[in-house]
């Protein structure tokens, strides 16, 4: 297929998941089933451990090297859905009311349009309530200054 991408970094990653799964499993069933002060299966525990610990470390880096490094922010996708999400509808609830706040999240799913476009076209809200009360950095509690 033209312009597949194959997600080879993403599958590695589960893959090692689920080796650190196993990995996990046989420590839990050794330590167990070792009996005593005595458990022979203590070698077994201490390689699971090892491997995983190394598996997480390589492959958290390919994973940044490879998948993360280099990915920048489309400005006008994130526009459009910050403008059309319904999700943040929540945070009407204090100021217009549970039942007002439905309605809303009603109507934008049912019509397509975007909350903000409903909250405007009904003039709910001033643009400067907007701003304050639906600010994503605001309602999530990060700062923007640490993204930049």
């Amino acid at each position: 297929m033209p312009g597949k991408v194959n997600p080879v970094i993403p599958e590695l990653v589960n893959l090692v998941a689920f080796r650190v799964m196993g990995n996990d499993h046989a420590v839990s069933l050794a330590a167990h089933h070792g009996q005593l002060q005595l458990n022979a299966y203590e070698p077994l525990v201490g390689l699971s451990i090892m491997e995983s610990q190394h598996l997480l470390f390589t492959t958290s880096k390919a994973l940044r090297e490879r998948c993360i490094d280099g990915i920048t922010v489309n400005e006008a996708v994130l526009a459009h859905y910050l403008e059309t999400t319904v999700g943040i509808v929540t945070a009407l609830n204090p100021v217009i009311g549970y039942e007002q706040a439905s309605e809303l999240a009603a109507e934008a799913y049912s019509s397509g349009k975007g909350l903000l476009q409903i909250i405007r076209e009904r003039k709910i809200l001033s643009e400067e309530q907007i701003r304050e009360l639906l600010d994503p950095a605001r309602l999530t509690g990060l700062d923007p200054k640490k993204y930049e």
